[in-house]
C-alpha cells in the first residue's frame, strides 16, 4: 500500500454531497464480513464510497467490489484517506509488548530491530513488502515477525504453511506463500493450525483490518512505506535511500 499521489487535474472530482445509500453498506458488509467498518460517507473521487474503522479510511468501489488503499490528497495537500477523522483506538503495540501470549507473531527473519507485519496472503503489497524484506534484503537491521490476517479457510491453510515451517525455513515459507509457486507441497500441523487461528483474534484485537501494517518502535505504519520503515529500522543514522 505505498503512498499513492492523484493529480488534482486528472482524477480529482468534487464531492458530492448525496448521503450514501443504505444498500451500498449492506453490500460492503455482505462482501467484506471481516472488515469491521463503523461509517460510510460520500467521495470526492467520482463512484468510491469512504469507508471508516475504528483506525483508518480508505476507499470502496459498490460497482466491482473493489478497495482502494493508499492516500489522496487536495491540491492543498491535505490527506484525505489514511486515518480515520474519529478518535482512534490505542495504537498498535510496540513489538517489545506481549501480544495474545505470542510477543510478536512468528519470527521469520532475525535482527536487531525486530517489528511486527500484520500481511494477508492475496495483499499485493503485502507480497511486495516480502519481497522487498525475505527475499532482496531490503531492511538489513530488521527482524521481522509476522502476524497473519487470514479471511477463509485458504488463507489459514497458507498461513499454516509458514507457521509449521522450522525456524530457519519461515522465511522461505513465506516466500512460497506469497509467490505461489507451483510444486510446493502444503505444510500442515495442529500446532500451525491453532496459531493461525489465534493470528486472527490478534489482527481483530488490535483493529487491523487493511494490510500490510507494520508495528516497528512503537510506531505504526500503514502500508507499504518504504521510507517510512527505512527511517525506523536504519541503525546508522542516515537518511533514508530515495
Amino acid at each position: 500500500m505505498s503512498r499513492l499521489l492523484i493529480l488534482a487535474g486528472l482524477l480529482f472530482c468534487v464531492a458530492s454531497q448525496a448521503e450514501v445509500p443504505g444498500d451500498v453498506a449492506e453490500q460492503f458488509r455482505s462482501r467484506y464480513p471481516k472488515v469491521p467498518a463503523t461509517a460510510f460517507e460520500s467521495s470526492p473521487v467520482e463512484g468510491l464510497v469512504a469507508v471508516s474503522t475504528n483506525d483508518t479510511r480508505f476507499f470502496y468501489a459498490p460497482g466491482s467490489g473493489l478497495l482502494l488503499f493508499g492516500e489522496f490528497f487536495t491540491p492543498d495537500g491535505q490527506a484525505l484517506t489514511g486515518r480515520s477523522t474519529q478518535t482512534p483506538q490505542s495504537p498498535l503495540p510496540s513489538t517489545d509488548a506481549p501480544i495474545a501470549g505470542n510477543p510478536a507473531g512468528v519470527r521469520v527473519k532475525d535482527g536487531p530491530v525486530v517489528m511486527t507485519a500484520y500481511l494477508d496472503v492475496h495483499c499485493g503489497y503485502c507480497a511486495q513488502a516480502v519481497d522487498w524484506i525475505v527475499s532482496r534484503g531490503g531492511l538489513p537491521h530488521a527482524g521481522l515477525d509476522v502476524v497473519f490476517v487470514s479471511r477463509s479457510e485458504q488463507d489459514l491453510a497458507l498461513a499454516e504453511h509458514v507457521l509449521c515451517a522450522p525456524k530457519h525455513l519461515r522465511g522461505t515459507a513465506l516466500q512460497q506463500v506469497f509467490s505461489r509457486g507451483p510444486g510446493v507441497e502444503r505444510l500442515r500441523c495442529e500446532k500451525g493450525r491453532a496459531e493461525a487461528l489465534a493470528h486472527e483474534g490478534i489482527a481483530a484485537r488490535d483493529g487491523v483490518s487493511a494490510t500490510p501494517v507494520f508495528a516497528v518502535k512503537g510506531q505504526t505504519v500503514l502500508g507499504f512505506d518504504r521510507e517510512r520503515l527505512e527511517s525506523l529500522v536504519d541503525q546508522t543514522g542516515k537518511q533514508p535511500k530515495g
